[in-house]
């Protein structure tokens, strides 16, 4: 890989001509085409080189086996051309631009983020009651300084800066690569898209339509497919078959169809997935690991290593098949849970078959509210609900519950009723890791330090425990050992500002602990970063972290039977809940009075010394 960082290096130096004002400049024209084709041969080179990556010595020499081949040469080639161009911007921006953010209010942010770090130790390290009280009084005051400073830097990104500018520009790039691509590189899209809290918006929102709506496979090819593994025609196979997918993802659309005069949705892989995804998915991580060292803030080789264990079991729709039948049965007495039916007769390893179930996209918030007329809160706090029960109770946990693979619909008696679809992603967590997941959520809800410290080391975080539980609960370290109850609201986009700068100042730590943790952590944090991406979508109102201490109380009283223990979480998580339903009540009762209610930035009334 060594010439893809001697490419990219090229490319950064003429995107660096082109972007010098021209009263800087002294190139003439001629050398700045010499530089731009020097950049383009680069770019073919490392295109060739990426192919030879990815391809097998031993090729298959059939007609086949050459336009497999020269596909591959293809997407290599775009990745590395890609990839050049978002370099060469980014470092044309951090070269030439003078838009810069008030910078006053990033370092005022910066200084009470440190401001909060120390209040955090100083509860987390006191002796007595009175230190303790003290530190707490401390992070109060620090959280409201954090919440005021970031509310400041969000409104600021409003504006739009010269790296916005450039966000906005690589995301349409990258979206464009992946849709190209297709494949893995559109994985990679869908778990980037649901990393709100961490990637700019501009990204985020681009990639979200790679959740429901990926490039789709011609008829020949679902065709053939078809064919390979029932051995017959779709139109033969099927009493009809839809020629137009109803939805597409990164490894395999959706036809609807009738089986055996039942209404059946087929999930047909798309052709050559199998063969390409590993060649696909190395390159991927190998032009993830040149762009960390051109940008060294850039550190999401973690997505990559993600992925790269479990895709194969994704390819396999018999594994899938068998998930989704599990998944139903631990929903069997749910009844606003719904898992498809699965018809084996016409299932493989490359075309699952399953009963139709209609439903609304899990994110569309006016849909839901206006057409199916349900409360967007209450279809958010199920999905938490259910996603819990899975983690803590059967341990066979759906990790990928993105928008496009929860639907929505009204149950007959009326009340939210969800639809859980592809079933490809499961982990299946061991006993001893599950209560152990367990103790670390009771710790966090408790705001128990020893606890959250002895739990967070079995699972093998080391002295990295507090940034491990402020990425879990999205909340920095003071307000998770904070015991004041309202410290676990979020509150919107001041949050989200203070998050990132959280995310940018740690990305090495946070890189050291997801390489620390075990890898079927990874596989939950992902889930989590789905169903956040769910709640925001829908209103965020749902506090997580609350649904999930409930039910890990509950999975912990169901193994040792400590009531003790279990009431003690439970009375916290019910006087919570009950102090912000009467805050809501009371804050709509003013609206409807028409009376100005000030918005609160964090917690309840506290007076001048932040108690």
């Amino acid at each position: 890989m060594r010439n893809t960082a001697v490419i990219a290096a090229n490319s950064v130096i003429w995107h660096r001509a082109q972007c010098v004002p021209r009263q800087r400049s002294n190139m003439a024209a001629a050398s700045q085409r010499a530089i731009r084709l020097l950049a383009g041969a680069n770019v073919a080179a490392l295109g060739t080189l990426g192919a030879a990556v990815a391809l097998k010595p031993d090729g298959d020499a059939t007609t086949g086996g050459v336009v497999a081949q020269a596909e591959a040469v293809g997407r290599a080639a775009r990745l590395a051309g890609t990839l050049a161009v978002v370099a060469a911007d980014y470092k044309g921006v951090e070269w030439f631009s003078n838009e810069t953010k008030d910078a006053s209010a990033s370092e005022r942010l910066k200084k009470a983020m440190a401001e909060q770090e120390l209040s955090g130790l100083e509860v987390e390290r006191a002796k007595d009651a009175a230190a303790r009280e003290a530190g707490v009084r401390r992070a109060a005051a620090a959280r409201e300084a954090v919440l005021r400073e970031s509310a400041a830097v969000a409104a600021e990104g409003s504006s739009s800066t010269a790296y916005e500018r450039a966000h906005s520009r690589n995301a349409a790039r990258l979206l464009h690569l992946a849709r190209a691509n297709g494949g893995v590189y559109v994985k990679i899209a869908q778990h980037c898209a649901q990393l709100d809290y961490l990637l700019p918006p501009e990204y985020t929102t681009a990639f979200a339509s790679c959740l429901d709506d990926a490039a789709r496979s011609s008829w020949d090819d679902v065709r053939a497919v078809v064919k390979e593994e029932l051995g017959a025609e779709p139109d033969e196979a099927f009493d009809a078959f839809e020629r137009e997918p109803i939805a597409s993802a990164s490894l395999a659309q959706v036809h609807r169809a009738v089986w055996k005069g039942r209404d059946v949705a087929v999930k047909v892989q798309h052709r050559g997935l199998r063969e390409t995804s590993v060649g696909d998915l190395a390159l991927c991580g190998a032009a993830v690991g040149v762009f960390g060292k051109l940008f060294p803030a850039f550190r999401m080789q973690w997505v990559v290593d993600e992925i790269a264990p479990h895709l194969p079991r994704e390819l396999d729709f018999v594994a899938e098949a068998a998930n989704c039948r599990r998944c139903a049965k631990t929903f069997e007495r749910w009844p606003d849970v719904v898992v498809p039916e699965v018809f084996d007769e016409a299932t493989s390893a490359r075309v699952l078959t399953m009963s139709w179930e209609p439903g609304v996209n899990g994110t569309r918030k006016d849909e839901i509210r206006d057409e199916l007329g349900l409360d967007p809160t209450a279809v958010a706090a199920l999905v938490s609900t259910a996603f819990a029960f899975l983690t803590f109770h059967d341990g066979h946990v759906h990790c990928d519950p993105h928008a496009a693979n929860v639907l929505v619909r009204a149950s007959p008696a009326g009340r939210p009723q969800l639809v859980l679809l592809d079933h490809g992603l499961y982990r299946e967590l061991d006993d001893e890791f599950r209560l152990e997941w367990a103790r670390l959520w009771r710790a966090l809800a408790l705001a128990d330090v020893p606890g959250i410290r002895e739990s967070a080391e079995a699972l093998g975080v080391g002295d990295l425990y507090p940034l491990f539980a402020a990425m879990l609960t999205q909340r920095p370290w003071d307000d998770v050992v904070n015991p004041d109850l309202d410290s676990l609201r979020r509150t919107g986009a001041a949050d989200d500002a203070m998050l990132r700068e959280y995310a940018q100042r740690y990305a090495q730590e946070i890189t050291i602990v997801l390489d620390r943790v075990p890898r079927q952590l990874l596989l939950l944090l992902k889930m989590s970063d789905c169903l956040r991406h769910l709640d925001r979508s829908l209103g965020g109102t749902t506090n997580t972290d609350v649904v999930t201490a409930h039910a890990c109380a509950d999975a912990l009283y169901a193994a040792d039977g400590r009531l003790r223990s279990y009431l003690r979480v439970k009375l916290r998580l019910w006087a919570y809940e009950w102090l912000s339903a009467f805050r809501g009540a009371n804050l709509a009762r003013q609206r409807e009075a028409s009376v100005s209610v000030p918005e609160l930035t964090s917690g309840f009334a506290k007076d001048d010394r932040g108690v």
